[in-house]
């Protein structure tokens, strides 16, 4: 039996004004939360932001939906958010460095996490930062119908691969859809966007999806950036259908109060099977050169290896004391 426990955790600034600057410090928490997935606007193929394969890359075509404070500065509502698949962002960069290696991690043979202590980069929030890469599952059968949403057809273990947030890649699927809805009972999910042919019996090939979502409603929105079903790098010789790494970056809009706006990491099912190429995974906080706040007990009890239910086998420590055992 496979029990899942979901943690998420929290980065909140506090502020001690002063008549001549603010000073900013960020505290940390962990706590266990339900992981909430994030559910595509329909009608959209938010997953398009990285071409299917992806590996290594990043990104600067998202941009915050509200101002958010973050390390002394506010920044503006459109300002870009540069994204990494590798489980890192940095706000308002000029360009982004690290593709392959580098920013991302710690060499072409090593690759943990090393976002934090990083060359470049700076102003950023790792929630994940070890080599992750895009994965595919075996097909699933399913009957499309032009200008619908909903498939049809899907039985059996064909569920085990599929979840909210899944990339689907398939004749008459658009590039970047992903799954909205999940109905077992009627053997059926909705996708984020309408099918462009309809196809009975249509091959559909389950992916990782990697997408940025707005959840809730102003002035107390979320702005969420979730990895679904991802791998982390190992040799090519062990299978991939072991893996299954899902978490969410998110930034909350805290009703425009700075001294409440929170950087937010949650993880669902983490889980592997594999035992090559064991990583340490950095979460954390970087300021204009070097980490702001960086929980290295958790950190390497929760995410060192990634072997089994992450969450479940290990206990979570801060600073020396325990705060659950599981």
């Amino acid at each position: 039996m496979r029990i899942r426990l979901f943690i998420t955790i929290i980065f909140c600034a506090s502020l001690r004004m002063g008549f001549s600057q603010v000073a900013t410090s960020y505290q940390f928490i962990d706590t266990l939360l339900s992981y909430n997935p994030l559910i595509a606007v329909p009608g959209t193929t938010p997953a398009a932001i990285f071409d299917t394969g992806w590996d290594d890359k990043n990104t600067m075509v998202l941009t915050l939906p509200f101002p958010f404070f973050y390390n002394g500065t506010t920044y503006p509502t459109g300002t870009i958010v540069g994204l990494d698949t590798d489980g890192w962002i940095t706000f308002a960069p000029a360009f982004m460095t690290g593709v392959g290696v580098g920013g991302s991690w710690v060499s072409a043979v090593n690759s943990s996490g090393a976002y934090l202590y990083g060359s470049g980069n700076n102003n950023g929030f790792a929630g994940f930062d070890i080599d992750i890469k895009f994965q595919k599952y075996a097909p699933v059968i399913g009957n499309l119908t032009n200008a619908s949403r909903y498939v049809t057809g899907i039985t059996g273990t064909e569920w085990d691969s599929l979840k909210i947030g899944t990339r689907l890649v398939g004749n008459g699927i658009p590039n970047g859809t992903v799954i909205r809805s999940i109905s077992v009972a009627t053997n059926t999910f909705e996708m984020s966007t309408a099918a462009t042919a309809t196809i009975a019996n249509a091959s559909i090939i389950p992916c990782t999806g990697l997408y940025s979502g707005v959840r809730g409603s102003a002035p107390n929105r979320e702005f969420v950036i979730q990895w679904v079903s991802a791998k982390k790098y190992k040799y090519a010789t062990f299978p991939d259908s072991e893996e299954d790494i899902n978490f969410q970056m998110i930034l909350t809009e805290s009703n425009g109060d700075i001294s409440q706006q929170s950087l937010i990491v949650s993880y669902g099912r983490m889980y592997t099977s594999s035992t090559l190429n064991n990583v340490f995974a950095q979460v954390g906080l970087r300021g204009a050169a070097i980490p702001i706040l960086m929980p290295e007990n958790l950190l390497h009890q929760l995410c060192h290896p990634i072997i089994g239910i992450l969450q479940c086998r290990l206990r979570v420590i801060m600073t020396g004391y325990i705060i659950s055992e599981i």
